[in-house]
Formats: C-alpha cells, sequence, structure tokens
C-alpha cells in the first residue's frame, strides 16, 4: 500500500468516528471511490430510481394514505435508525424504497408502518455489516407487527424493486462532495460539516411536499450549502468568503444555477420556520419517543439472525 493511499484511509478514519459500532467494525468509503471525478460524474448523471421528482402517489394510487401520514412514519424511520446507530446512508435508502414500493403499489393505511419497518430492514442489509434485527424491529412497532410479516415482505419489496437496491441519494451527493473538499482550506470541520449535512437531508426527506418538488441532487447540494453557511456564521473570523466560494463551485460541479441553489435552500430553512440554530440542529434527529425508551430494555433482550423469507404476499402491482 502507498504512502498516498495509507494517508487516505487515514483521513477517512478519523473523518468517520462512528465506524466502531457495539457490533464490530463498520466498512468504510474507498478513498479511490470517493475521490475519482468519474465517480462523481456518474452519481450525478445516474437515474435516481426514487426521483420522478418522487411522484405525487396521495392522488392516484394510494387512496387511504395522506402526506401527514408519510411524515409521521418517516420520523418514527428516523427514529429507529439513530436510536439503533445506523449509518447516515440507511435512512435516505430507506425512503427511497418506500417512495418507490408507494409509487407501483397501494397499500392499506394499516400497512405503512410495516411496509417502512421493511425498507428499513432491507436498506440497513445493503448499508450495514451488522444489520437490524428483526426482532428489534418489532419491539419498535411496538409489537403492531410480527416477525413473519417482516420476512414475507422482504422478498415481496425485492420483488417489487427488481433486487435493484443502489438509488443516488441526497446523502450520496453531499457525501461525494465533501470527501472532495480539503480541510486545509476549509474553515469549518469536515466531519461536523458532513454530520450536519446528514441532519438536514435527512429532516427534508420527511417533508413530502419537497421531496416531491426536489430531486436528489437538488436537495444534497443544498443542504451542503446551507450547513457550510450554518458553520461558518458561528465563526466570529469568518465573513462567509468560503461559502460563497464553495456555492459557486457547487454551481459548476452541478450544473445548478446559483439561483436555482438559493431557491432550495430557502425551501430547507422554511422547514424550521426561518430559525436555524446549529446546537439544536445538532441534537436532530429528536424523535426519541418515551414508546422507544419503555422497550429499550426488551430491544436489547430480543436477538435474530437476518434472513431471506421465502414466501411471498400476493399483491397487485400497478
Amino acid at each position: 500500500m502507498t504512502s498516498t493511499n495509507s494517508d487516505s484511509i487515514r483521513e477517512q478514519l478519523t473523518l468517520d468516528k462512528n465506524m466502531v459500532s457495539s457490533e464490530g467494525i463498520r466498512s468504510i468509503q474507498d478513498p479511490t471511490l470517493i475521490r475519482d471525478s468519474r465517480v462523481l460524474a456518474n452519481v450525478l448523471l445516474a437515474p435516481d430510481l426514487s426521483q420522478v421528482k418522487c411522484t405525487n402517489y396521495f392522488d392516484v394510487l394510494q387512496p387511504e394514505l395522506k402526506p401527514h401520514m408519510r411524515k409521521i412514519v418517516a420520523e418514527w424511520m428516523m427514529e429507529v435508525s439513530e436510536d439503533q446507530g445506523c449509518q447516515p446512508d440507511v435512512f435516505p435508502l430507506a425512503i427511497s424504497y418506500m417512495d418507490r414500493i408507494l409509487a407501483r403499489v397501494a397499500i392499506k393505511k394499516s400497512q405503512f408502518q410495516l411496509l417502512a419497518c421493511v425498507c428499513l430492514f432491507i436498506a440497513s442489509k445493503y448499508k450495514e455489516t451488522s444489520p437490524l434485527c428483526v426482532d428489534k424491529l418489532v419491539v419498535f412497532t411496538d409489537f403492531s407487527t410480527t416477525d413473519m410479516e417482516i420476512r414475507t415482505w422482504e422478498l415481496l419489496i425485492l420483488e417489487l424493486l427488481n433486487w435493484d437496491l443502489h438509488s443516488v441519494t441526497a446523502q450520496c451527493i453531499a457525501s461525494q462532495i465533501i470527501h472532495r473538499m480539503d480541510q486545509s482550506r476549509c474553515p469549518v470541520d469536515l466531519g461536523e460539516l458532513q454530520r450536519l449535512t446528514s441532519t438536514l437531508t435527512s429532516m427534508t426527506l420527511t417533508e413530502f411536499s419537497l421531496v416531491h418538488t426536489l430531486d436528489s441532487v437538488q436537495i444534497g447540494t443544498a443542504s451542503l450549502l446551507l450547513a457550510t453557511k450554518l458553520l461558518e456564521g458561528k465563526l466570529d473570523h469568518q465573513s462567509g468568503y468560503f461559502s460563497d466560494d464553495l456555492h459557486r463551485n457547487l454551481s459548476i460541479i452541478t450544473k445548478m444555477s446559483k439561483r436555482e441553489i438559493n431557491r432550495c435552500m430557502l425551501l430547507i430553512e422554511n422547514l424550521f420556520g426561518g430559525d436555524m440554530d446549529v446546537p439544536v440542529l445538532k441534537q436532530q434527529p429528536p424523535f426519541h419517543s418515551p414508546r422507544s425508551q419503555k422497550y429499550a430494555k426488551t430491544c436489547n433482550e430480543h436477538s435474530s439472525i437476518t434472513t431471506t423469507p421465502t414466501d411471498l404476499l400476493s399483491m397487485v402491482v400497478i
């Protein structure tokens, strides 16, 4: 291994402070892949299967579901991901799976949380070295689902997704750009920037009105620039020169106009009523409900080996 690769891996280990979990050592991103310009170009050009800018399936396919229900379910998914210490990519990927399924198959209101649960399960299998276990997910649903339902629906979802589990998410876009930034020229800590950007993208994905309006490139780019501005604004000796320079570079990289980036940032800012506070955002997602705390002990006592189901629910694909 060359010294350059060794230094890159060492830097990556420093950036990903949460790579060691109670279940073991997590994998890290390949420094070559996250710094190769061809990879970034392919990511920006790749068709995002979760976006038609996310079809408005509530109007055409889901008579029993409403946007506010999706927000509640999405916040629950974020709570579970945070509580279980999942990697930042798991929640956005699970949301992508859920939206893709809802755009194809009509479900009942009583099945919404089950669908969300299975999407989290699959996303954790795809991204984690130690995925979420079925028994813990059952506990987090307050036992409204069973392990058999989760295992059965897992194969159903995989079939509906055509086993195509990769999706370019806003988190993926932002991460690719952050890893190309030079810490020596950046006035803010890149690890902190990555965490705050992840928080903003995750909270944006809970709002269907934004997911329906913006694509992954727009969400990832706007969240990154907004996070930079917020962190830079806390530095007394900075006047915003770095975020202005980043703004220009992001416009060139993503081929979005500066006005378009500003519009997307404003939409995300409006999530917080214009009151953007870094200390508060750092605590997001704050959805540690009494229910999850109530069953924390039960979760720890449950364990399960993740398996792939062998049967399939009969559902009509639109």
